[in-house]
C-alpha cells in the first residue's frame, strides 16, 4: 500500500465517522422534536376536545332545558285550558242561577234544564252540579224531600253525571261533611274558586277519581251555593300520559296537595308524589306554586340523574296552582355532545398518526438517506473503518450511490 494512502484513508475516514456523528445527533434531535410535535399535538387536540366539549355539553343543556320548559309550559297550558273552561262554565252557571234566586224566579227544573244541557254539550265533563244551603234556592226544600234528585233534606243539591255513559241527574253526597265534601263546604266558606285535590267520589254508583272545580254563588254579597264541573282524572292522565321527553323522559301532573293527577305510570295517578321519588323541596315548591329545577336521581328510571323543571300550571282567579314537571334524564341531554366528542377523539388521533406519518417521511427523506442506513450502523462502519478493519462488508440500499454508507463503501473497496 502506498505511504500516502493509509493517512489520506485516515482522514477520510475521521471526516466520516465526525459526519456520522453529527448525523446521529442530528437524528437524535429530530426523533426528539418527532416527539414533542407528537406530544403538542396530542395536548393540543385534547385541550381543544375538551374546551369544545365542556361548551357543547352547556349549550345542549340550556337547550334541551328549554325545550322541556316549552314543553311543560306548552302542556301545562293545555291543562290549564281545559281547566278554565270547566272554571268559566262554573262561574257562568254560578251567576246565571244567583240572579235567578236574586230575581225571585228561582225554579229547579229550568236550573236543572241548564246544567244537563251544560253537561251534554261539554265532552270533557264528568258532571255539572250545585249545591245550596238550607231553602237557600226558592224556600221550598219541604217540597222535594226524598225525590228524584234529592235526598232526605230536601236541599237543591242536583248532579249531573256521565257516569252511565248519558246525562243522569242524583243528589249530591257528603256535601256537608268536613273532608269528603269540601268541594262544597270549602268553597263555600271561603268565598272563593276552588281546585279541588284528586279525590274519589261516588258516580252513579261507581268509585271514580275526580277533580273538582267549585265556584261560590253569591247573592247579596254572601256565598249561599256552589256550582261545580267535574273531570274525571283519566282524561287528564290521557294528556299527561303520552308525553315523553328524548327517548325515556317524561311528564307528570302534580296537584297543590302533592297528588298525582298525571303520570307516565297510569297506576300512579291518585298518590301521593312521595310515593314517586319527589322530594321535600319539590313538594314546598308545589305548595308554594313556585318555579323549580332540580337535579337528582331518578329510581323510576334505574337510579339515572335527572333534571326536573317544575312549571306551575295556573287556573284563573283559583288561589293554588296546581304543578307541571318535566323529567330530563342527563344522559340522553348529553348523548349527541358524547357523539361528537366521540367523533372529534376520532379525527384528533386521525390527525396525530398523519402529522406522525408526515415527519417519518421527512425524518427518511432529509436524514436517513443521506446517511443510508441507520445512523449507529453508519456510526459502527466509520469506526470500523478508522481502525484500519476494511474485512467487513456495507450493505448498501438499491440504488444508493450519494449517502455516507456509499461513501464509505467505495472508501473501503480503494483501500
Amino acid at each position: 500500500m502506498p505511504s500516502g494512502v493509509l493517512p489520506q484513508a485516515r482522514r477520510l475516514t475521521g471526516s466520516c465517522l465526525m459526519r456520522a456523528k453529527s448525523s446521529t445527533k442530528r437524528l437524535s434531535l429530530r426523533v426528539k422534536l418527532t416527539l414533542w410535535v407528537v406530544s403538542i399535538v396530542l395536548m393540543g387536540f385534547a385541550i381543544t376536545i375538551a374546551v369544545l366539549a365542556n361548551r357543547a355539553a352547556g349549550m345542549q343543556q340550556e337547550a334541551a332545558h328549554a325545550y322541556a320548559e316549552q314543553l311543560a309550559a306548552r302542556n301545562g297550558a293545555e291543562v290549564a285550558g281545559s281547566m278554565e273552561t270547566a272554571l268559566d262554565t262554573a262561574t257562568a252557571l254560578a251567576n246565571a242561577l244567583g240572579s235567578m234566586q236574586a230575581s225571585g224566579v228561582a225554579q229547579r227544573d229550568v236550573a236543572n234544564a241548564m246544567l244537563k244541557g251544560v253537561l251534554e254539550g261539554n265532552p270533557a265533563f264528568l258532571g255539572v252540579w250545585t249545591g245550596w244551603e238550607p231553602n237557600a234556592f226558592d224556600g221550598k226544600d219541604g217540597e222535594y224531600v226524598g225525590q228524584s234528585g234529592h235526598d232526605a233534606t230536601g236541599r237543591f243539591v242536583p248532579y249531573w253525571n256521565k257516569g252511565l255513559g248519558m246525562a243522569v241527574m242524583e243528589a249530591l253526597v257528603d256535601y256537608d261533611k268536613p273532608g269528603a265534601g269540601d268541594y262544597y263546604l270549602v268553597t263555600r266558606q271561603t268565598g272563593k274558586p276552588l281546585l279541588r285535590d284528586p279525590y274519589r267520589y261516588s258516580v252513579a254508583g261507581k268509585e271514580t277519581l275526580i277533580t273538582s272545580v267549585a265556584v261560590p254563588v253569591q247573592v247579596n254579597g254572601s256565598a249561599v251555593g256552589v256550582v261545580g264541573v267535574d273531570m274525571a282524572l283519566a282524561s287528564l292522565q290521557g294528556v299527561v300520559g303520552q308525553i315523553r321527553i328524548f327517548d325515556s323522559g317524561y311528564a307528570t301532573l302534580l296537584s297543590h296537595g302533592g297528588l298525582v293527577v298525571g303520570d307516565r305510570d297510569a297506576e300512579s295517578v291518585g298518590q301521593d308524589m312521595a310515593k314517586l321519588g319527589f322530594s321535600e323541596e319539590a313538594r314546598a315548591a308545589v305548595k308554594a306554586g313556585q318555579p323549580l329545577t332540580v337535579s337528582e336521581r331518578d329510581e323510576r328510571l334505574g337510579g339515572a340523574t335527572v333534571t326536573r323543571l317544575y312549571v306551575p300550571v295556573r287556573v284563573g282567579a283559583v288561589p293554588t296552582q296546581w304543578m307541571f314537571v318535566a323529567t330530563v334524564p342527563e344522559a340522553e341531554i348529553l348523548a349527541g355532545v358524547n357523539r361528537l366528542m366521540l367523533l372529534a377523539a376520532v379525527l384528533g388521533l386521525a390527525s396525530v398518526v398523519l402529522v406522525s406519518v408526515g415527519l417519518s417521511v421527512s425524518l427518511e427523506r432529509l436524514v436517513l438517506r443521506p446517511l443510508g442506513g441507520e445512523p449507529a450502523e453508519a456510526a459502527a462502519i466509520a469506526n470500523r473503518v478508522a481502525q484500519g478493519d476494511l474485512s467487513q462488508p456495507i450493505a448498501l440500499r438499491n440504488g444508493d450511490s450519494r449517502s455516507l454508507m456509499a461513501q464509505l463503501s467505495r472508501m473501503q473497496a480503494s483501500l
